[in-house]
Parts: structure tokens; sequence; C-alpha cells
């Protein structure tokens, strides 16, 4: 994590003086029973910092993500922070066989595209809408419906 929301020794210990506490992080949730689950994680990198700062992140995420069978559906989406126009967090992504369902497009009032979901396996996100006109944050809503794919039987 970056320093930056670490309190100073030269501001009170206030909580209007820390923004917030902890690192950011993801939360992981597994959908379903028996073999047919669908694991989301929603991810939330660290806004300070280099790029690199949130590839180590995302790395994490992608190891953990290891622990699922090939096979089972898998949606990551969230505000990844990224920086660049080719970021490395979106290219670990891909190159972990990530499909890119919607990101790459202003998702805040800055004018910033921040927000991504991605999706492997025998899922599909269709019909990916960012909600500009929603005013509960600085970050837009995407909204997608999600379709599990069956896999052709032989």
């Amino acid at each position: 994590q970056s320093g930056f929301w670490r309190p100073r020794w030269y501001l009170p210990n206030w909580s209007v003086m820390q923004r917030r506490r902890g690192g950011r992080n993801t939360l992981a949730l597994e959908l379903g029973t028996g073999e047919r689950r669908l694991a989301i994680y929603n991810v939330h990198l660290e806004s300070r910092g280099p790029e690199t700062l949130r590839l180590r992140q995302m790395e994490e995420v992608i190891a953990d993500l290891g622990r699922h069978p090939a096979d089972t559906p898998l949606l990551v989406a969230g505000d990844l922070n990224t920086r660049e126009d080719d970021s490395p967090v979106v290219r670990a992504l891909l190159d972990a066989g990530f499909r890119t369902a919607a990101g790459g497009e202003v998702t805040t009032r800055r004018g910033a595209a921040l927000d991504w979901v991605f999706v492997r396996g025998p899922v599909e996100a269709e019909g990916a809408v960012v909600h500009r006109d929603e005013g509960a944050s600085d970050h837009y809503p995407i909204t997608f419906r999600l379709r599990l794919t069956v896999p052709e039987c032989r």
C-alpha cells in the first residue's frame, strides 16, 4: 500500500485526519452449490502510487483465482485505479485468460477510466452500460447481464 493514508506525527490521530484504515482489498464470493459455482471478485486497488503497486495487488488476486477449477465461471470487477492507457493491471488479467466485459471508458466524474469488468471460463457479461446520469458516487455504476454458458457435449 502507499503511505498516503497513514497517520502523520504532525497531525492529531483524529478520524477526520485518517481518511481510511487498512489497505485496499478484494471481496471474494462464491455462488452456487456442488460443481456449479460462480466466483466473483470485487476489487479495489490502491489509488495512490505507481501502476507497479496496483500490478502487485492484482497478481495476488490472480494467484488466489488459481484455487478455482479451470471450468469455474469467474468474474473480476471493480475500481482498478488504472492510470495508463496500456495498463499492466489490465494486461495481467488478459494474460491470465480473462476477457474484457466492460471498461476502458470514462467511469468517473473526473473523466477517468478506472472501473472494469472481466470474465473467464463459461460465462459472458452482456449489455454493459455505464450510467453517467447517476449521482450517488464519484464513480458511475456499471450494469450488465451475466450469462453462464453450458459447455458443448460431445
